[in-house]
């Protein structure tokens, strides 16, 4: 390391995978250097903070936290993710973040060095960065880059875009800091609620305006005048009006009066709408703080990284629940679970006190109480072998790194026994009584928690004791290893978490805090955080380079038992004594999500290899599995053909030729009249000319079919009634009609008859196996019987064999239904992506995929295709769809952001769209309670009362007023 202590030379090493090309950049407590990746010879940027040069501990979070958001993000403009790691160096700990070196240069250099663009290359640039922004702003949960500058933006000789340095990012949950909060931003182009540590979608919009006033006028924004506590540049630019009244919103310093969203900017930039709507003018003590705001921002231009202390200020609420002037409770908006219960099967006799996954996957391992240790399957809980026994409690159970071992912990030993057959192999003396085990990384050592307060490690190969390490005299509960194999954490009923240098056995760092006994330790995939659950009925979240909790997870009302980290890191679970379990986002500390219906005394979790399923264990001796929504990598098979089958054969005739035109008429029906009307008419017209004609009768039952749905699985019985007896005349015509058994099973299916239906399907199956509509209706049958797989596998292959496109649509609507049983939300929104291409005249898949969306919240999205599905056919579903877009975004506009006049905005496009939808007059009542106006609160809240009339917080709001 050369002289600059913490600053690496040209050519100096990194670790084993990274060579040091040059320096990229300094500042604050971090330098970026361009370095070459040793494996593949990429070069990238690498960015280093050194422990020692911190003189806060803020530093090393933002750093954190920076690396795990650029590890979820997949943008075009945003340079890619690489890798995040902690190495020692003769300076102290070292940490490192790696990512796709981006080419070209900082707009600050472009402007610099001459480079002054015109009105149209500001558009072109504000919009390419307005679509990052709404691309990062639309995430669940939003994540906020709060340092949008000139030297943050990069650009190269052909006019690509990249945004970089994520040091200051924060997502939307957590986008409001107390007392005592850190400051990230930089002068001049910070907003001025990031100054009392408010930030929100909105802040970065205001540091884009400033980047474009530099680019214009070459100097910092607060070099240029201010008028009524505004930037006043427009003597300082020759941009048409429409651009500077649009760009003065960016700026403006009130939050509530610039743009609501980018995607409201970028709309109104590409629509050359100027400034919008004008806003309300901001109260007198807003003006007041913002005029001190202002004076602090006008006389300084340094970077801010370090922590800067202010007391907070009267409008400093931040965009979250609780918003000062906003009384009323936030809805719950509808969104897909993260986790969905999918069965539970009795394992043990015994509480269990272990579980895990095999490597591949497949299997799941159990430890009990009982003293039998057993391998079940992953997918259903079928048994596939027991392994044997310990003389007492069974406490853990893991797989070697090879995965040809199975290794148990209890009584006094470490048992391995042969994955494959079940035989033991050999029975290691631990020393003493075996609470836990844990195996180290690289499959050599095996950490053992003795009920003694000691640590014993011992040798994978040949069970000899390679040290022990003194905890306490108190009993140890847990024992694990980082994934990097540097440390590992031992705690019990001493309450203290114990991290000791898994190498040499040093003890490095003491974590307490908690109250009570630390029952179970887990260190994320990372290896620089781990989460611990205690008695105390809390979890916490620590830093291991801080020695410190970042978060205390607080949910369960008894014992926190379990807890488990996903594949990714994203997503940590929490379980315990009362049965709740919960998930936990550690990105920000806050619970994504709670379930209040697991079995009492969960003692042990575990998620799968690919992060798809959770596996929870319990003092019943029952294990419970959920799938993990979104984690599940599916594949949608693509239909290929460009063009619909039409030709008919050359033997057709006219009856048939009819019966032809008259079922793509009823394929295009899509909840329209028409199609059908005129399909009945060419179906009348073959059977005028052959009344015997079997195949027109059984498609008039289809067309009594369509006509008799209602919505949802719900048919009027007189039309099913009607459509059956047109099966049967089919039938009774020519008993070898394969699509009158067809039809009579669909209507046995739609009525609720599933054994009938599948007789009716084995008929047709006898008589045209290979036909699309044989092959459409038993993949639905397949589903509804529980063969999802096997349907998924039948539906893929028709899929992306047939030639014709209305084939494939109701392909593609039978996989909607499988994947949402799995509450596979990614490969939902492939599915209704593709129909909408699929049929574009289809005004129902377009509303379908706007109702998906807007469980997704993603409301921008939702009301593009709502409002595209109403221009082609205005129905009610359709604009219940849209109505609940809206109220979707006033909810995010006023609970979040405080926005409230586009909340009330979006609230009465809801009402306006929907009447009947009691969300958005629940909102208008919001909203009114918010400035003071009782009496419309009231009418709202009574408006809200007679469409749902046991809609709690309206009757609890109502009855205070």
């Amino acid at each position: 390391m050369g002289r600059g202590g913490d600053m690496f030379q040209q050519g100096e090493l990194v670790g084993d995978r990274y060579r040091v090309v040059r320096q990229l950049g300094h500042g604050g407590s971090a330098t970026t250097y361009e370095a070459e990746l040793l494996a593949d010879g990429r070069h990238v940027a690498l960015k280093h903070i050194g422990l020692r040069s911190l003189d806060d501990w803020k530093v090393l979070e933002l750093f954190e936290r920076e690396a795990r958001v650029l590890a979820h993000l997949t943008h075009p403009s945003i340079p890619r993710y690489i890798d995040h790691f902690s190495l020692e160096t003769p300076n102290g700990p070292s940490f490192f973040l790696a990512q796709e070196l981006a080419p070209g240069r900082s707009l600050a250099a472009w402007r610099r060095d001459g480079w002054h663009p015109g009105e149209d290359e500001l558009k072109e640039l504000a919009l390419r960065l307005l679509e990052v922004l709404r691309y990062l702003h639309g995430l669940n949960p939003a994540v906020i880059h709060r340092d949008i500058k000139p030297e943050n933006v990069l650009r190269d000789d052909g006019g690509n875009l990249w945004l970089v340095d994520f040091g200051a990012v924060r997502d939307t949950p957590s986008s409001t800091f107390t007392a005592g909060s850190t400051i990230v931003g930089t002068f001049g182009y910070m907003a001025p609620e990031q100054l009392h540590g408010s930030a929100r979608p909105a802040s970065d919009l205001y540091g884009l305006g400033c980047t474009l006033l530099f680019l214009m006028t070459g100097r910092p924004p607060n070099d240029l005048p201010h008028r009524e506590l505004k930037i006043d540049f427009s003597k300082h630019v020759s941009t048409s009006s429409t651009f500077n009244g649009w760009l003065e919103r960016m700026i403006e310093p009130a939050p509530e009066r610039r743009f609501a969203s980018a995607h409201l900017a970028l709309v109104a930039l590409r629509d050359g709408k100027g400034s919008g709507t004008a806003k309300a003018a901001p109260s007198k003590k807003r003006v007041a703080v913002l005029a001190v705001l202002l004076a602090v921002l006008a006389g300084a231009s340094v970077p801010i990284l370090r922590a800067l202390r202010v007391a907070p200020m009267p409008e400093a609420a931040g965009p979250k629940e609780g918003v000062r002037g906003i009384t009323a409770p936030r809805p719950r908006l509808p969104r897909y679970a993260l986790l969905k219960y999918v069965s539970a099967f009795p394992a043990h006799v015994s509480a269990i006190l272990d579980i895990g996954f095999t490597r591949d996957g497949s299997a799941l391992l159990t430890a009990s109480v009982d003293q039998s240790v057993k391998q079940w399957s992953a997918q259903n809980g079928t048994p596939i072998r027991v392994f044997g026994s310990h003389s007492d409690k069974a406490g853990s159970v893991f797989s070697s790194v090879d995965g040809r071992h199975v290794v148990s912990g209890g009584d006094t030993t470490v048992k391995v026994w042969d994955a494959a057959t079940g035989a033991l192999v050999r029975t290691m003396n631990a020393g003493g009584a075996v609470r836990a085990a844990a195996l180290s990384p690289d499959g050599k050592t095996v950490a053992v928690a003795r009920l003694d307060g000691v640590v014993a490690m011992v040798a994978f190969e040949d069970g000899k004791t390679l040290r022990t390490l003194e905890h306490s005299k108190a009993r140890l509960h847990t024992v694990a290893f980082s994934p990097d194999g540097r440390f590992l954490a031992s705690a019990g009923d001493d309450k203290l978490i114990l991290l000791w240098d898994a190498a040499t056995g040093a003890r490095k760092a003491t974590f307490g805090g908690h109250t009570k006994t630390v029952g179970e330790v887990v260190f994320a995939p990372d290896s620089l955080t781990f989460i611990s659950a205690s008695d105390d009925r809390t979890a916490r979240m620590w830093n291991v380079a801080a020695g410190r909790a970042l978060q205390t997870m607080n949910l369960h009302t008894d014992e926190v038992w379990a807890v488990a980290f996903s594949p990714d890191g994203a997503v940590a679970a929490t379980g315990g004594k009362e049965g709740k379990i919960g998930l936990w986002s550690t990105l920000t500390g806050k619970l994504l999500e709670e379930h209040n219906g697991a079995e009492r005394g969960t003692l042990a979790m575990a998620f799968s290899p690919d992060g798809s399923r959770l596996a929870t264990a319990h003092g019943t001796g029952n294990v419970r599995l959920w799938n993990v929504n979104g984690k599940r990598k599916t594949t949608v098979p693509a239909f290929a053909a460009l063009a619909k089958e039409t030709t008919p054969s050359p033997a057709e005739s006219k009856e048939t030729a009819l019966y032809a035109d008259a079922m793509v008429l009823v394929d295009e029906w899509h909840g329209r009249p028409e199609p059908l009307a005129n399909a009945e008419a060419k179906l009348k017209e073959a059977l005028t000319l052959t009344p015997t004609f079997a195949l027109a009768h059984a498609g008039l039952a289809r067309i009594a079919l369509k006509r008799a749905y209602v919505g949802g699985s719900e048919y009027r019985p007189e039309g099913l009634t009607a459509a059956h007896a047109m099966a049967d005349r089919a039938l009774a015509l020519d008993a070898r009609c394969a699509e009158a058994f067809v039809v009579r099973a669909w209507l046995h299916r739609n009525g609720g008859d599933l054994s009938r239906a599948k007789a009716a399907a084995a008929e047709a199956e006898k008589l045209a196996p290979t036909a699309p509509s044989y092959l459409l209706l038993k993949a639905d049958l397949m589903s509804k019987g529980g063969d999802l797989d096997g349907a998924e596998a039948l539906l893929g292959r028709l899929i992306t064999t047939t030639k014709d496109r209305t084939v494939a649509a109701r392909a593609y609507g039978t996989l909607d239904t499988i994947y949402r049983e799995r509450d596979d939300a990614p490969a939902l929104d492939q599915v209704y992506r593709r129909v909408v291409d699929l049929e574009p005249e289809s005004a129902w898949a377009k509303g379908n995929y706007a109702n998906f969306l807007v469980d997704n919240g993603n409301f921008d999205k939702a009301l593009e295709y709502g409002q595209a599905a109403l221009r082609q056919m205005d129905y009610g579903a359709g604009r219940r769809t849209v109505a609940q877009a809206h109220t979707g975004k006033g909810i995010e506009l006023l609970w979040d952001q405080g926005d409230l006049e586009g909340a009330k905005l979006a609230f009465s496009r809801a009402a306006a769209m929907d009447d009947t939808y009691f969300l958005a007059h629940y909102g208008l009542a919001a909203h009114a309670l918010a400035v003071g106006d009782r009496d419309q609160a009231k009418r709202h809240l009574m408006l809200t009362l007679a469409q749902k009339a046991d809609y709690a917080p309206a009757k609890t709001l109502f009855d205070s007023l």
